[in-house]
Parts: structure tokens; C-alpha cells; sequence
């Protein structure tokens, strides 16, 4: 019951704060994955989580967030959270290898720097362009992490280059099952492409 009552007191914070951020009523729901308002849901999380955060993962849809991290008050713990306009909730089931700590891939809030609103907007053009798509297919996820394609034992299918955090950026067809992605490295260059 206390680590019940330990996760209640820690997010509490974060469930009136993404409440208070979502469409006011009346309003058309905010885009996630429109580069502005990424910005803004990723500087409003590292707020709340606050600034030693380490994340794992972070991915982005256009209505919610999913987000894997060290536990904020409890170092070397790592847990699974969902965020939407509602709020925040952590998930009571994690895949064994989400669970296990692994400090070599973990970030701060810090390390997505380059990724601004300006850089997501220019990076998701490239990724049109690179896959050479137009409006059949639309921006389906965001995904932020040391490395792409996490497996079981800990590596990546898509490592990254310098060690530092990594982008993919899926597109989708509406039907869900034609789809194309490109990552891109801490600098931005190109380091892994899968056509549609």
C-alpha cells in the first residue's frame, strides 16, 4: 500500500497539470504531433518530472504520450506512463525488459534540445520527402530514445551512433497497416529509413 501511496503522491501533481493543459471545453483537442505543441508537452513533462528526470523512451501520438522513465522518487526503478488531455496515469504492466534499469539508456529532458519545434517541423518534412509520400499518408508517431527498436536483451535494432538520444519519425497510411519511418541521430543525420 505505501508504493500505492508513494506513486498517488508523485503524480498527483501531474494529473491536475496535464488536466489543466488540455482543450478547454468547447475546444477542438490539441495535436500532439503538431511540432509546437510537442515542444510544449515535452518542456510541461520535464517540469513536472522534474529536471534530474531520465527517461528511456518517449513516444508521442497525436492525442497521448507515452512515456517510459526512472521513477521520479525512486532512483533505479523504472516505470511505464500514459499522458493525454485527462492526465497522467502509470501503467501497472511493463514488458519484463522495460522493467529492468539500464542507466546507459536513460536521458534528461535536456538531451532533446536539438529536437525543437523548429528542428521537428524541418525533420518531419524530410521524412515526407525521404519516403516519398505525400497526403496518403499522415505523421503517426514520434519516438525518442538512445536507441530505436528496443529487443529483449537490451540492445537496439537501430543503435545510435554517438550514444546520444535518437528520433524516429513513423508516417501511416489511415488504414494503419501501410507505413514508413525514418530515424534521425542527436545531430540529425539519416540512420535508418524503412520505406511504406
Amino acid at each position: 500500500m505505501a508504493v500505492a501511496s508513494s506513486m498517488a503522491r508523485a503524480f498527483m501533481p501531474l494529473l491536475l497539470l496535464m488536466s489543466l493543459v488540455g482543450g478547454a471545453a468547447g475546444q477542438p483537442a490539441q495535436n500532439w504531433l503538431e511540432p509546437k505543441t510537442t515542444a510544449e508537452k515535452l518542456a510541461m513533462l520535464g517540469r513536472e518530472f522534474g529536471r534530474n528526470a531520465r527517461y528511456s523512451e518517449i513516444s508521442i501520438t497525436s492525442d497521448s504520450m507515452r512515456i517510459l522513465a526512472e521513477v521520479p522518487d525512486k532512483p533505479g526503478t523504472m516505470a511505464d506512463y500514459n499522458a493525454n488531455d485527462n492526465g497522467i496515469t502509470a501503467s501497472s504492466m511493463m514488458m519484463p525488459w522495460d522493467a529492468e534499469f539500464r542507466p546507459e539508456q536513460l536521458y534528461r529532458m535536456s538531451d532533446l534540445a536539438f529536437f525543437s519545434a523548429e528542428k521537428l517541423n524541418e525533420l518531419t518534412a524530410r521524412t515526407f520527402a525521404r519516403l516519398q509520400v505525400g497526403s496518403e499518408m499522415a505523421l503517426a508517431r514520434y519516438t525518442f530514445s538512445i536507441g530505436q527498436l528496443p529487443t529483449p536483451d537490451g540492445t537496439f535494432m537501430v543503435p545510435s551512433p554517438d550514444g546520444k538520444v535518437t528520433l524516429e519519425i513513423r508516417l501511416e497510411a489511415d488504414d494503419g497497416w501501410k507505413g514508413g519511418r525514418v530515424t534521425y541521430s542527436s545531430t540529425g543525420e539519416e540512420i535508418d529509413i524503412v520505406m511504406p
